[in-house]
């Protein structure tokens, strides 16, 4: 009992911590309420009971808009922060950066977002807003808690808060600001320990100017302005401040440091985020937070971390990056000359010299670091002295950002091509199709091996080829892509091991069907034997499964992550897929509609998209989403694969 006590302390030793000022305030607020001789005693038990209720409305608004950040957090540790993480590996993996980039991103999202940094910072944020409304309701005394005990007029609340001094204002202009910003960042995936410490000294640095301003126009008295239209002043003007989001003062700062420049005849070596095209001030702001002020830093930054701590798209980082290795490298005219011919980035300038073959790879074999051998244009380019141009080249190249951003940005133009997409085949005749039987009729025995129950070949007409591969899920249905739905019936084949002939399909008629998911359920004309089970649960990542494709076989593989919002090119529309398991395995045109089993033998996905090395699955929780208004399908048990048959025919003739 002892060490399960302990146990329990330590797992929620934090969250012990974050309730120990609700002491205070409970307790120390009901002693200065019914002790206090300043606060007019009340009449009889009525009067005492009204107190506390109304002590205990006081109470309960000053904690829960103390603990908001708490709560912000808890829901972002629970969730948002895993959802973010997968929306950022579906992109590596789409743009086909997953192998250089996977581990570093999963490796900062560690670091980043780690558990045991969020403690402290999120604490002195508690104890922050708690001292801050304490003193909001409080600065005059609890004597307010008397009155709204009498009336019952929540007014009395407001009236507490809007007769406080201008360090009031100033707090509560911070606790606005500190909560938008904070649910941004919730709702963005990036909120990390920093954003706490940066709401928490932002507060108090709020506070703090505020007691100063006030104190310093109050020894100053105008003979203009009365004295408490003075407060008013100070109260409306700190307020608005604390309420400034912090790109207009950058905004403000920037452009008054480059006034002071020209005037003083001071060079100025950085460049402003906001110069860069596509940078707006809130962007710039955000990336000023982690310490990225200009753009000269920029362009030395590990994209990695800043799709991490950003959570902006990982082609809008690169682009940005890419930008930064250019500017940095060249004067505001040399730019100018070079975004009028279209040139904006270092790897477009990197592309002109390629294509005029005035660039070449100049490293040794046995050197791993890759060196360019920049040639000199005969005529000047682009508007740019020619010796300009190569010198801005040769030092862009050698940047040590220029590579990585190389490789992705032609690693993202080679995805361009390949990003998931539907696995269906067009139609043809039976006896144009003898190769494809061949190949199906070699996959059978795999399938039929691992226990393949309820796996069917689907065809648009009776006598073609197979078009894509489907699943029985009950006796009179089954489940396919919804790529072989468009004339709203199909034919379907189950598999037999020795098929002496290939008989007539069975035929389906269109029963629903779900773009989100891209499956489409057909109710057959016949009825099976036999069917697959779905798994009730969604399969977490590193589940072995098998990929039963009619057209690849049986394929092993392990559940890399379930995604979110999964882009999928469907002919010359892109489409998305609302909630996906990503795989690691190959599948072929035709293994759309493939049957996903874990170990068990149990339908845990169904492959709707496939890329090179990759494929796209929707999890039992879409199917089962499709399948609900035909329930019991899919909830009955099935014959196991030794004594079942299909009742319809079986697979391609070898």
């Amino acid at each position: 009992m002892a060490t399960k006590a302990t146990r329990w302390l330590r797992a929620n030793k934090w969250t012990l911590i974050w309730c120990l000022p609700l002491i205070p305030l409970w307790f120390g607020g009901y002693w200065v309420l019914l002790a206090d001789p300043t606060i007019a005693e009340p009449s009889g038990p009525v009067g005492v009971g009204n107190l506390i209720i109304a002590g205990a409305v006081v109470f309960a608004l000053i904690t829960l808009l103390s603990y908001a950040p708490i709560l912000i957090l808890k829901s972002f540790l629970r969730s948002e922060k895993r959802r973010a993480e997968e929306a950022a590996l579906t992109e590596l993996t789409q743009q086909g950066w997953a192998a250089p980039l996977r581990e570093r991103v999963e490796r900062w999202y560690r670091t980043v977002f780690d558990e045991d940094r969020y403690p402290i910072p999120a604490t002195l944020a508690l104890l922050t807003f708690f001292t801050g409304w304490g003193f909001a309701f409080f600065h005059n005394g609890a004597d307010f808690i008397a009155v709204f005990s009498v009336d019952g007029k929540l007014v009395r609340l407001v009236e507490s808060i809007s007769s406080g001094p201008p360090v009031s204002f100033a707090f509560l202009g911070s606790y606005f600001f500190a909560v938008q910003l904070l649910l941004r960042r919730y709702l963005g995936g990036d909120l990390g320990p920093g954003a706490f410490l940066y709401v928490t000294v932002r507060t108090w640095a709020v506070v703090i100017l505020a007691v100063v301003l006030d104190t310093l126009l109050r020894a100053t008295p105008l003979q203009s302005v009365a004295a408490d239209q003075l407060g008013a002043v100070i109260a409306g003007t700190v307020f608005v401040g604390a309420l400034t989001p912090p790109v207009l003062l950058q905004l403000i700062t920037t452009a008054s440091l480059r006034r002071l420049n020209r005037r003083l005849g001071a060079p100025t070596d950085e460049t402003s985020l906001t110069a860069l095209p596509g940078m707006n001030p809130w962007k710039a702001a955000r990336l000023a937070e982690e310490g990225i002020d200009n753009v000269q830093n920029l362009a030395m930054e590990d994209p990695s971390r800043l799709v991490v701590v950003t959570r902006e798209g990982g082609l809008r980082i690169l682009d940005w990056i890419d930008q930064a290795l250019l500017w940095t490298a060249c004067s505001e005219d040399d730019r100018t000359e070079l975004g009028r011919h279209g040139i904006r980035s270092a790897f477009g300038l990197y592309l002109a010299f390629q294509q005029d073959d005035l660039i070449a790879d100049a490293r040794p074999r046995s050197d791993p670091v890759r060196r360019y051998h920049v040639k000199q244009p005969a005529t000047d380019l682009f508007g740019v002295d020619a010796g300009t141009l190569r010198n801005i080249l040769t030092g862009v190249v050698h940047a040590p950002n220029f590579e990585v951003i190389r490789q992705m940005r032609e690693q993202a133009l080679r995805s361009a091509g390949e990003m998931f997409q539907t696995m269906e085949r067009p139609p043809s005749t039976a006896a144009a199709d003898v190769a494809d039987s061949a190949a199906i009729a070699s996959v059978l025995d795999q399938i039929l091996s691992l226990g393949g129950t309820g796996v069917m070949l689907v065809r648009a007409t009776p006598g073609s080829a197979p078009t894509a591969t489907g699943v029985a899920v009950d006796k009179r249905f089954a489940l396919t892509v919804i790529d072989a739905a468009e004339a709203g019936r199909a034919w379907f084949s189950g598999l037999v091991s020795t098929p002496a002939h290939d008989p007539t399909p069975i035929a389906g008629s269109l029963a629903a069907r779900d773009e989100s998911s891209r499956l489409a359920l057909f109710e057959l004309e016949e009825p099976v034997e036999s069917y697959a089970q779905i798994e009730e649960s969604d399969p977490g990542p590193g589940t072995i499964v098998s990929v039963l494709g009619g057209y690849s076989g049986v394929q092993r593989s392990e559940v890399l992550r379930i995604a979110t919002d999964v882009q999928v090119l469907a002919g010359d529309r892109r489409v998305k897929v609302d909630r996906a398991i990503l795989l690691a395995v190959s599948v072929s045109p035709g293994d759309g509609g493939a049957p996903v089993v874990d170990e068990k033998g149990r339908l845990v996905g169904i492959v709707v998209a496939g890329a090179p090395d990759a494929a796209v699955a929707v999890p039992p929780s879409a199917i089962s989403r499709l399948l609900a208004g035909h329930a019991p399908i899919g909830q009955g048990s099935r014959p196991h694969p030794s004594r079942a048959r299909p009742a319809a025919a079986g697979a391609e003739g070898r």
